[in-house]
């Protein structure tokens, strides 16, 4: 397409876009809520456009459409939606078409570097639990290392099988809760890498919505949830670091 015909061509499909956005909004409209469309041709990424409307617009949430990527697309490349994990200055939920009832997952990592994130988290799971009318569950994961159990002396091997490690993450989580000053919530520890023990619990366990932390800096934890949108059929909740995003 040459410049003289490509303007036309953008303000033609900026139209069809704006007229689909109408379409979805009208229902919406009728129901007395007010729904405000915007489509751009971007000249930038997905999370780019994104983070720069939002300077100009107020938000408190980013919704997204969910969709599981190619492998060979997450293997060789990182899909704009884990780009826009990331990136995005606000909570970002990830939603399937079809909504299903069951209970709001909270999983958090009890490392205490994480403790402010991790108030942030149970705080944003517990209003959206309660805005669903459903019970929420918090839970944990350890994943026991043989290597260093082979390599530690005896009393520190006892230290850390599988009852002490257990008891140790609910007392974390117990505190999490407390200082968070949430309701009461059920609490699970899981034993495994998180994204498989998770994805395995949240198909289990019919759960609605799993609520989850991304922390630019922390690279295994952005990994863990990228890998977690691939994995789970169920709405995504991702909360942001506290720190701003640049």
């Amino acid at each position: 397409v040459d410049d003289f015909i490509l303007p036309s061509v953008m303000h033609a499909y900026e139209e069809s876009l704006s007229a689909h956005l109408d379409s979805a909004a009208k229902p919406l409209r009728e129901k007395g809520l007010t729904v405000k469309t915007h489509s751009e041709w971007a000249a930038g990424s997905l999370e780019y456009s994104i983070k720069n409307y939002l300077t100009t617009h107020n938000a408190d949430l980013i919704l997204k459409q969910a969709t599981h990527h190619p492998k060979l697309e997450t293997l060789l490349f990182a899909p704009d939606d884990w780009m826009l994990i990331r990136q995005a200055p606000k909570p970002l939920l990830y939603s399937y078409q079809t909504p299903i009832a069951g209970n709001v997952v909270a999983a958090i990592d009890v490392n205490p570097s994480n403790t402010d994130h991790n108030i942030a988290i149970l705080q944003h799971a517990d209003q959206y639990a309660a805005q669903l009318n459903a019970p929420l569950i918090v839970l944990t994961c350890y994943k026991h290392s043989l290597l260093e159990s082979i390599s530690a002396l005896t009393d520190l091997i006892q230290q850390h099988d599988q009852d002490t490690l257990c008891r140790r993450h609910r007392s974390a989580i117990d505190a999490l809760i407390q200082q968070a000053q949430i309701s009461p919530a059920q609490i699970e520890v899981l034993e495994g890498a998180p994204q498989h023990a998770i994805t395995r619990y949240m198909q289990e366990s019919a759960s609605q919505t799993l609520v989850v932390g991304a922390t630019e800096q922390h690279i295994i934890h952005h990994h863990t949830t990228e890998k977690l949108l691939e994995a789970v059929c169920c709405d995504l909740l991702v909360i942001p670091s506290l720190q701003e995003k640049e």
